[in-house]
């Protein structure tokens, strides 16, 4: 199930997705178009919370819709990463 809130350091709307670990991973929210591509320099999440390279500009017919990770956007991201021996 998605869950949307707002970022606590920048303030952008996200998606709470479910990871097929079972974790929670914040999301932009808004949808992107996306062509796979193994060797692509984005990333993005899908509905199952799959992580999957890709290319966001490309040509032709995308794969798919996807969400990019808020970590990837957010300017503020540092705050949140974890560091060695804890927090």
């Amino acid at each position: 199930m998605n869950n949307t809130s707002i970022c606590k350091k920048c303030g952008a709307p996200i998606v709470w997705l479910d990871t097929p670990r079972g974790r929670k991973m914040p999301a932009d929210a808004a949808l992107r178009a996306y062509k796979e591509n193994p060797e692509g320099k984005n990333s993005v999440l899908n509905d199952l919370g799959e992580v999957i390279k890709c290319d966001l500009r490309f040509e032709g017919t995308p794969t798919g819709m996807g969400r990019i990770p808020h970590w990837a956007t957010c300017p503020n991201a540092d705050d949140f990463r974890r560091r060695k021996g804890g927090r």
